[in-house]
């Protein structure tokens, strides 16, 4: 189904979004949101130089010197706006600062599930945890505060609801599919991740079934490449890791790419894998709009829209089965077993008309 975006023409839609520090999942979001309207960003520090990546976002710092200076200069910002939208507070953080700041009215969108971000807690110190908790506390006032409450998919809502005790809207965000003619290599397997290199996306599950293939099937072995895109704090763990387990020269490590360099590798790889527990999933459905097959962790919550096929294996949350199932995976590409990619992907253009509808 067309969605029709010609009354978008020209609008904007308002984002706080405190910390753009590193290109991931929401400033990915940012940018599909951008080609049918223009996003105009309020943070507190652009580190990464978020407007670079789209000639439709505008970027607002505004540069506080303290913790309390945050506070005022939200206020300050959003209840001197003359945006005809109402803004959305994007993320946990910048509903926090919304209900200390006491703007009116404003809308929420999440990404991430409690469950997520409590899972990361946990593992940090006593009193990191007891921060959180606390923020925990303004989190449920901020949320329930707010005017429209959003989130990516129905289990991220459903989930939300439960944890907050109000309800969420949500809408399956989609990607620009550019229609693309590929040939992949008949000679070699390219294998793809694209994550940041963090202990919670499971990066260690690909290591170890490398490592277990080269045992089982060393041929099959020499024929791969595994492409590993990101960075994060667990590099020196994962490539020592790599060098331990004497697979070295079949995985890669490339580090942050441009959106340039991220197409070469998706044209030319066959198997994507996310092995992690995500909030929703948008390199997925990159993947199969480049005819990747997917192994994925029925944790990563766009799972909820897919089913197992001949392009799409879903494993459980644990290396055992995800072991089975990205060597069958391997083994039906080395193979050459046909794939079916004639698949519905959700249209961006729809989730831009959710994000803006819900803001005017």
């Amino acid at each position: 189904m067309k969605v029709n975006l010609s009354y978008m023409k020209n609008k904007e839609v308002l984002i706080f979004y405190p910390y753009p520090h590193a290109f991931g999942g929401i400033e990915e979001l940012f940018c599909i949101l951008s080609a049918s309207i223009k996003v105009k960003v309020v943070c507190f520090e652009d580190k990464l130089g978020l407007a670079k990546y789209s000639k439709n976002i505008v970027v607002i710092d505004l540069k506080p010197r303290s913790y309390f200076e945050k506070i005022f200069l939200v206020k300050k910002f959003f209840s001197n706006s003359e945006n005809l939208t109402t803004p959305i507070m994007w993320g946990y953080k910048s509903a926090f600062f919304a209900y200390l700041a006491c703007i009116k009215k404003y809308n929420v969108h999440l990404d991430d599930p409690p469950s997520l971000i409590l899972g990361f807690f946990k593992k940090k110190s006593f009193f990191v945890s007891l921060r959180h908790a606390i923020a925990e506390i303004i989190n449920k006032k901020a949320l329930q505060k707010a005017n429209v409450r959003m989130t990516t998919c129905k289990r991220n809502a459903i989930e939300l609801n439960k944890h907050y005790g109000c309800n969420f809207k949500y809408c399956h965000p989609g990607i620009i599919n550019k229609g693309h003619i590929l040939k992949k290599s008949n000679k070699k397997i390219f294998i793809l991740s694209i994550s940041r290199l963090q202990h919670n996306k499971n990066l260690d599950w690909i290591i170890n079934a490398i490592s277990l293939l080269k045992v089982i099937n060393l041929k099959l072995f020499k024929k791969i490449e595994v492409n590993i895109i990101g960075k994060g704090e667990e590099k020196t763990f994962l490539e020592n890791l790599v060098f331990e387990k004497k697979v070295h020269e079949a995985i890669k490590f490339r580090g942050f790419v441009s959106n340039k360099a991220k197409d070469k590798f998706l044209k030319k790889s066959h198997i994507f894998v996310i092995p992690a527990v995500q909030g929703y999933g948008i390199p997925a459905l990159e993947a199969l709009s480049y005819k990747n097959k997917l192994v994925m962790n029925k944790e990563t919550r766009i799972s909820e829209i897919f089913k197992n096929n001949s392009v799409i294996s879903i494993n459980q949350n644990n290396f055992k089965s995800f072991n089975k199932i990205f060597l069958k995976t391997l083994d039906e590409t080395s193979n050459n077993k046909k794939a079916n990619f004639n698949l519905i992907l959700p249209d961006h253009k729809k989730w831009s008309k959710f994000i803006y509808t819900n803001s005017i």
